[in-house]
């Protein structure tokens, strides 16, 4: 017999609970209400009014839905949302505990979950922004299994349900594939951008209609790992065509300034036009991400106006892209869990015009189970002119020799510092060094208490 009400009171008990002893309440409320009732995210949605947006991917699932859950709230909307990126479906349901309605759910989803969580949220709007395989292979063994689990997830999606999707992505392309339910489809992709730098770390792919092996030469162009208009030479399949694109895409001190164009006549008809929106970083990765946030928002009604003003002003406050500062000194911490990501990282660093130094701290993987030969994919060569230059490069960590390994391997002179503390402690410059710290996701949320302590510390002084 279900009891979704006392499923829900039991976990805002323990959700109250955890707040009070300063923890952070991220899935074990939700896992604590659904060993209550099974099904009580069903019930759950009950309490969403107007429409839920289910993002997944590889990379930036948390800032996408963010940048999402602050547009419709500075738009005036009240909404729920799972900021801290607990993205099993337990933390999906602690996202959904109060006993409030709100018109909308934001919530971003891991991608195997998604085959448990659309069928009971059955969302408006279904974002799908990236599949990275680095990130994939050594979680599921193979990419077949996370493409079969979100065509599940799609199949399962009421008909009237929009699938945003990255047009430039052939993995994505591959979900679709394998989808048999018909919905409306969007796709988003980029035009006319010079490559990352970080384009050269080629993960592969694969046509998602014939299973050919693409390769470089079969973009035309590649923006970024596996991402760009690609053209399969056996059985002559391509990228689809795009809805929305961004363009006229130009660096600026501040980061990008880009284009979007588009329309749809899906829910109801919208024009997703917009020009000069600030991008605060630079790279290709977060042009993607604004591309998903844009059509969702404007979807759900969001002015174009209040969309440019929030990307330019998002202060995270989740560790990715966030920034401190600490005895005067300016630090920006960010996430990454496979090489596409670290690249991109690397890739934002040395875009930036002022001296800055670098530090990769990681943690224990335990879905790695010891394997960390994926590290070895980063492309640290990279770092070379800066190095050259004089920026100082850290690693540390938990599991710190997969990083001295790759680092030696790519002729990267680097000094070991396992906490951000050890890194200040070694940057004798007065400060005058921006600090670049990227963690991967089991040392991102030390890094940041960290980082607060000593901010914290720095005012109080």
């Amino acid at each position: 017999m279900p009891f979704p009400r006392l499923a829900c009171f039991a976990g805002r008990s323990v959700r109250s609970l955890e707040h009070a002893l300063n923890m952070n309440a991220g899935n074990f409320p939700g896992e604590v209400a659904k060993r209550v009732d099974a099904d009580v995210l069903a019930f759950e949605a009950s309490k969403v009014t107007e429409a839920s947006v289910v993002t997944t991917g590889t990379n930036g699932k948390t800032t996408t839905n963010n940048l999402i859950a602050s547009c419709m709230e500075r738009a005036g909307h009240d909404v729920f949302c799972n900021r801290a990126g607990s993205n099993l479906e337990a933390g999906i349901i602690t996202a959904l505990l109060d006993s409030r309605t709100a018109p909308f759910a934001l919530l971003e989803c891991d991608e195997m979950y998604t085959r448990f969580v659309t069928p009971k949220l059955k969302p408006k709007i279904f974002n799908l922004i990236n599949l990275f395989e680095g990130d994939q292979i050594y979680r599921f063994g193979t990419m077949d299994r996370i493409y079969d689990a979100i065509a599940q997830a799609l199949n399962d999606l009421p008909a009237a349900s929009l699938i945003v999707v990255n047009g430039d992505d052939p993995n994505c392309q591959a979900v679709l594939e394998r989808v048999t339910a018909p919905h409306p489809v969007i796709s988003f992709g980029i035009k006319d951008a010079e490559p990352d730098d970080g384009a050269d770390a080629f993960e592969g792919a694969r046509c998602p209609v014939c299973g050919a092996e693409l390769d470089e030469d079969d973009y035309h162009p590649r923006h970024y790992s596996q991402l760009g208009r690609w053209s399969c030479p056996s059985c002559k399949s391509a990228a689809t065509a795009l809805d929305v694109v961004a363009s006229n895409i130009r660096e600026v001190p501040e980061g990008f300034l880009i284009d979007i164009a588009g329309s749809t006549e899906q829910l109801g008809g919208r024009d997703f036009a917009v020009s000069d929106v600030l991008v605060p970083c630079t790279g290709l990765y977060m042009v993607y991400n604004l591309l998903a946030v844009r059509i969702a928002t404007t979807l759900l009604g969001c002015p174009a106006e209040v969309f440019r003003d929030v990307v330019a002003t998002f202060d995270p406050k989740n560790g990715r892209l966030q920034e401190y500062a600490v005895g005067g000194r300016a630090i920006m911490t960010n996430m990454a869990k496979n090489p596409v990501g670290f690249n991109q990282n690397i890739h934002m660093a040395l875009k930036y015009p002022e001296p800055y130094a670098v530090a990769f701290l990681m943690d224990d993987m335990v879905e790695c189970n010891g394997d960390y030969s994926w590290v070895d994919g980063i492309e640290f060569s990279m770092l070379h002119p800066a190095v050259e230059a004089g920026v100082p490069v850290f690693y540390g960590g938990e599991i710190a020799d997969p990083l001295d390994r790759a680092l030696s391997a790519a002729q990267i002179t680097a000094e070991r510092a396992d906490t951000v503390a050890d890194v200040l402690a070694k940057l004798a410059d007065g400060g005058s060094r921006k600090l670049f710290v990227i963690a991967n996701y089991h040392a991102l949320e030390r890094v940041c208490a960290e980082l607060d302590r000593l901010q914290a510390t720095t005012k109080q002084s």
